[in-house]
């Protein structure tokens, strides 16, 4: 469903939907490698993965369950990670070209990935376990989760209240893409993007027909000019 949504963003062909798909798979790639790292230090932990033999594990294992978690949110596109921002580019985008119904198929999409994950974080961290598994608990294992956590919820975080950097650099490479194609504007005003963004990059991207429209006239008037200092 992931890569389906970044697709639609993609060829979508509006720069809020281009711009919306890469900060999107900046987050998707944040939070993946959060569940994958957690993931795996459960295995390591429980030496299995199967969620029917795991539960309870927030309590002895809390920074793994906060970095499922917060990996799970980004993912879910919940206000305060980096997904939030994205989604709402994204299906902007998305409502402009091709309207509300595709727009309301990927909220359907997203409602059902935030209930597994939400039902996956009760099942293995919350609930007690049906049957009980012995958990390794070594010291060195213990710093490299806490220093996982550490890294990865940090940039969810950060990169969710202070998006103002990628959005700039996505918008350049957009602002590239946008002469190839014809992008009808982006939604990155000032008020959008944050004060702090660099206002040589953002800008709007106009489309070709109105840029030509508005330079034609400016030329022929150079032109008259022109020739009335030659006859003079």
């Amino acid at each position: 469903s992931q890569a389906g949504v970044l697709i639609l963003g993609v060829f979508s062909f509006e720069a809020a939907g281009v711009e919306g798909s890469l900060l999107l798979s900046l987050a998707y790639g944040l939070a993946g490698a959060g569940l994958l790292f957690s993931i795996g230090f459960i295995v390591e932990h429980t030496q299995t993965a199967f969620m029917l033999r795991l539960g309870g594990l927030f309590d002895s294992h809390t920074a793994i369950g906060l970095l499922f978690l917060i990996s799970a949110f980004s993912t879910m596109a919940m206000p305060g990670t980096p997904g939030f921002n994205a989604a709402l580019l994204l299906i902007e985008g998305v409502v402009e070209k091709n309207g509300w119904i595709i727009a309301l198929l990927i909220g359907i999409g997203n409602f059902l990935a935030a209930a597994f994950l939400l039902w996956a974080f009760q099942r293995v961290f919350l609930v007690n376990a049906q049957r009980s598994v012995k958990a390794n608990h070594r010291s060195q294992s213990v710093l490299h989760e806490r220093l996982i956590t550490v890294i990865i919820s940090g940039l969810l975080i950060a990169t969710g209240f202070y998006s103002a950097p990628w959005r700039a650099l996505i918008n350049t490479a957009t602002g590239t893409i946008g002469k190839y194609f014809d992008f009808r504007s982006t939604i990155y005003h000032d008020d959008l993007i944050n004060n702090n963004a660099n206002p040589d990059v953002d800008e709007v991207i106009d489309p070709p027909g109105e840029s030509g429209d508005n330079i034609a006239p400016l030329l022929q008037d150079n032109a008259v000019n022109e020739k009335g200092a030659q006859h003079e």
